[in-house]
């Protein structure tokens, strides 16, 4: 049990009646399918991120530099690429220690509760007028 304690999927496809070979196979299919399920939710996450960063951008906090459309696809490219490139480093710097990743997605999602609490609370009490049904 201690050999596939951080892999018990694949520990359970080693363990499967058959020869080495099928098993193998079987491993790597294993492998594969975590693979495209890990990479349909970094696309969302890049998607996400795209999306928040260019109503920032919208917003005047980001340049307007960032939203300035690729030639050819017309997407955001350098924000896409911006949110990838850090991706990348968060697993470089963590060396792919996955608790390491999931206290840093913790921390992130606390942090982002907190501010965007904070943020409701400063928008509530910005303009006293409106918020107590005033006319603008």
């Amino acid at each position: 049990m201690s050999t596939y304690s951080d892999n018990l999927v694949g520990g359970l496809a080693m363990y499967m009646v058959g020869p080495l070979s099928v098993r193998l196979v079987l491993r790597a299919f294993v492998v594969v399918v975590g693979f495209l399920i890990l990479a349909g939710a970094v696309n969302t996450a890049i998607v996400g991120s795209n999306g928040v960063l260019n109503r920032v951008a919208e917003d005047g906090v980001l340049a307007d530099w960032f939203r300035l459309p690729h030639r050819r696809y017309g997407t955001t490219h350098r924000i896409i690429d911006m949110v990838v490139g850090l991706q990348i480093f968060t697993i470089v710097a963590s060396r792919g220690n996955v608790y390491a990743l999931g206290e840093a997605y913790a921390f992130g999602v606390v942090w982002s509760f907190v501010f965007k609490a904070l943020s409701m609370v400063m928008l509530r009490f910005k303009d006293r007028g409106r918020a107590r049904g005033g006319c603008p």
